[in-house]
């Protein structure tokens, strides 16, 4: 359960890390197949579950922060007709991590 605006930047960050750890393993794979560098197959293995597991990861935290719900305004914090995933401020009522009052 999400009770501050604080762990909800904490699950947006750790989307935003999958997301760049997910990219950063595409491009060791288009690397290895356009032949600028040779890739062990251990080491490709590693790289792709690690694609996998950061893919699924990414995927399941989107589907929490469409849905995730401002503990101050009870709105969806992202917007529900055009969300943007990682704003700093909730859409509807813009309270940040530490606004008091």
């Amino acid at each position: 359960m999400i009770k501050t605006i604080a762990q909800i930047r904490v699950l947006q960050r750790l989307c935003q890390a999958c997301i760049a750890i997910a990219t950063t393993c595409i491009a060791i794979f288009l690397g290895a197949i356009l032949k600028i560098y040779h890739l062990k197959s251990e080491l490709g293995h590693l790289v792709e579950y690690a694609l996998l597991t950061t893919t699924v990861l990414a995927g399941i935290l989107v589907l929490i922060l469409r849905y995730v719900r401002c503990p101050v305004c009870h709105n969806v914090y992202v917007g529900k007709n055009e969300p943007t995933l990682f704003n700093d401020k909730c859409r509807y009522c813009g309270r940040r991590p530490g606004d008091t009052g």
